[in-house]
């Protein structure tokens, strides 16, 4: 700690140098990340379904490569929790809580997209 704190009180303008010189480092990776996501979300469509009280199981096919899971939601108050194995996905909506509440499960039907790329 001793050394970042003598690195924040050495200057705004050597602290934004640093940080622009480290971030030029890591940008190319973070742009080849970003091309890949892309190419990997656009490699499947998505199709409409239901969550039956809230519950949503997906059985995987046998030589499925699925390496994401994507969800698309019209504007809700409930919010996925996905799990997943290699036979099975499954999605539960669960309803925003407070923050000193337990979230529960939705027990309505819930219409939403998925994509498995």
């Amino acid at each position: 700690m001793p050394k970042y704190k003598f690195w924040l009180d050495s200057g705004l303008s050597r602290t934004r140098s640093d940080l622009r010189n480290w971030v030029g480092v890591i940008k190319p990776v973070c742009d080849s990340i970003d091309q890949i996501l892309w190419l990997l979300r656009e490699s499947a469509e998505a199709i409409s379904t239901v969550a039956i009280n809230g519950l949503y199981n997906h059985q995987i096919e046998r030589n499925s490569q699925i390496s994401l899971v994507r969800i698309f939601l019209n504007k809700n108050s409930v919010f996925p929790e996905i799990s997943g194995g290699k036979h099975l996905i499954s999605i539960r909506f669960l309803n925003w809580a407070k923050t000193d509440e337990k979230t529960t499960q939705e027990n309505k039907n819930i219409r939403f997209k998925i994509s498995l790329c």
